[in-house]
């Protein structure tokens, strides 16, 4: 039986908003001045922040970028902002610059066109089920984090049906240890059976596992841990 961190999954969505008009003369072209729209070619999708997450923070950050004649993204800033604190808008800016284009047309010759980008970032269902289960615990990316380490285990049951079928692998159950040592919050991972009990017993087994506490700075911690359970017929 081996313990080892877990890591949060993110998902998002990502938009391409209509062109905004041209300032002046001189400036990057836009609609309405005789230039084709540039063709979305790539796009890159933003990293959501962990904090962000935490948070629930979700919408929209809108980007004015300018489309170089070369198709790539030159000057990029807020248009519209989601985030300041936890980085939302820091990683739309990022990703818009990754963004590359067929440029835009003028009397046959490319030019520099304006753009909205809109990056969408919404937590899907899972996302959130996710964000509630790892609420205020700690993951061992945090720096100064001491991971917990395992006291005493128990050993999970056979039930008779998994066992007259010979079901045999592994149970991943992710876990909070609380800053006493004990096991807070627990779910399954990685099934292995679903129907005959053995799902169930893991997650049994792991609320009687007990941890010396994770610890950040000194101080006892929540950490989220994984926990593998190991059914194998003697």
């Amino acid at each position: 039986m081996t313990l080892r961190p877990v890591a949060l999954a993110v998902a998002l969505g990502i938009s391409f908003a209509a062109p905004a008009r041209a300032q002046d003369p001189g400036r990057p072209m836009g609609p309405g001045q005789g230039a084709t729209n540039p063709v979305l070619l790539e796009e890159a999708k933003p990293t959501y922040t962990q904090d962000a997450m935490r948070a629930k923070i979700q919408g929209i950050v809108e980007v004015e970028a300018i489309v170089l004649a070369t198709g790539l993204v030159g000057e990029v800033r807020i248009h519209k902002s989601l985030d300041q604190v936890f980085g939302l808008d820091l990683e739309a800016l990022k990703a818009a610059r990754a963004w590359r284009f067929k440029p835009a047309m003028y009397n046959g010759q490319a030019v520099p066109f304006k753009v909205i980008i809109q990056l969408e970032f919404r937590l899907s269902p899972r996302i959130q089920a996710d964000v509630e289960f790892v609420r205020g615990a700690y993951r061992q990316q945090t720096p100064g984090l001491v991971m917990p380490t395992l006291k005493a285990e128990k050993k999970p049951a056979y039930t008779s049906q998994a066992k007259d079928r010979k079901i045999e692998g592994v149970v991943e159950v992710e876990a909070v240890v609380d800053p006493d040592g004990k096991v807070d919050r627990v779910r399954v991972a990685k099934s292995l059976d679903k129907e005959f009990g053995l799902d169930e017993e893991a997650l049994k087994t792991a609320r009687a596992w007990t941890f010396e506490p994770g610890t950040l700075h000194g101080k006892p911690v929540p950490v989220l841990v994984v926990i593998q359970l190991e059914f194998r017929i003697r």
